[in-house]
């Protein structure tokens, strides 16, 4: 079984407390913005590449929120959730990954856990994490 990582990213705007959540073409579920992990990037680099795609946002991403796993299709999946901010907040969502985004909106708390309820409650999301790290090149 191949193993592969995918980022996903709480996007969250304390002003209006909503979230950012996005529709994928290819299963008709909602997911905060995300998608596997490129070979040569960063967690946060994919975190942040996948928001830019799917939003057209630029992100700050900050720490870890979640850390799941599960078995897809022959694949074993660390599923790793950034918390991020947006840099500037707009309103203005511009998909660029049309391909496989259908739609990508700001929802509240209560409609985001009705949309994505396999988190058990992101409300927790928007006051605790834990750090995050990338320390580089290792060498001995």
């Amino acid at each position: 079984m191949k193993r592969i990582q995918v980022v996903y990213v709480f996007v969250f705007d304390k002003q209006s407390n909503r979230v950012l959540l996005v529709k994928n073409k290819n299963h008709p579920t909602w997911s905060f913005p995300g998608g596997r992990v490129e070979v040569n990037e960063t967690l946060q680099e994919a975190a942040v590449r996948e928001v830019y795609e799917e939003t057209g946002y630029t992100v700050e991403v900050n720490d870890v929120v979640s850390i799941n796993e599960m078995y897809i299709e022959q694949h074993h999946a660390i599923l790793t959730t950034f918390k991020a901010t947006v840099i500037p907040i707009s309103e203005t969502i511009q998909i660029q990954d049309v391909a496989t985004i259908e739609q990508a909106k700001w929802a509240s708390l209560e409609e985001a856990n009705q949309k994505i309820p396999h988190y058990g409650g992101i409300e927790r999301f928007v006051d605790q994490s834990i750090p995050y790290t990338f320390h580089g090149e290792l060498s001995f």
